[in-house]
């Protein structure tokens, strides 16, 4: 999610300590990730502006020798969501007249209010959490992300009185 002007900058600092022109002053930079999901954060910026901020935007792009993942472990898991996922990142997602993503309606959890829509949804993805003979490596493959780190704490909160126990 870094900027592109970031790590440009980088690249500018690293020539100039090792004084010299190759890429990253010749030194070996290691970047992970969708390139085609993860944006960075421009405040308030235009789907414009934070394309243009991303790294596959920058002149150093064409230069990165890219290796890609031969097999997606965790997509293994849920093929029809793995596809939905690349179509995104493909730009082949079907959009609206606003050039939105439309979430498919199994995807979609309609709100009732804070706290049985959050039971709803912990149940969906965490389902048999009072099950003390539940196999606890369910947990690793599953995550409820959210935008704020205060919603983390609520759901962290709400999980752990459901567990069985002290």
């Amino acid at each position: 999610m870094a900027k592109r002007d970031v790590i440009e900058n980088f690249d500018r600092m690293l020539r100039d300590i090792m004084t010299s022109n190759t890429i990253f002053g010749g030194k070996i930079v290691v970047f992970g990730g969708d390139f085609r999901q993860t944006l960075p954060v421009i405040l308030k910026g235009t789907k414009d502006e934070i394309i243009d901020s991303s790294i596959v935007m920058s002149p150093l792009w064409n230069q990165f020798h890219k290796l890609k993942l031969q097999k997606n472990m965790r997509a293994s898991l849920d093929p029809q969501f793995s596809s939905y996922l690349l179509k995104i990142g493909d730009g082949i997602e079907h959009t609206n007249e606003k050039d939105e993503i439309q979430i498919p309606p199994q995807a979609n959890l309609p709100f009732i209010d804070d706290i049985t829509t959050l039971n709803t949804l912990i149940d969906i993805v965490f389902p048999n959490i009072n099950d003390v003979n539940l196999d606890l490596s369910l947990f690793v493959n599953r995550a409820i992300l959210t935008t704020r780190n205060d919603f983390v704490h609520e759901i962290n909160d709400v999980l752990i009185k459901k567990f069985p126990g002290e």
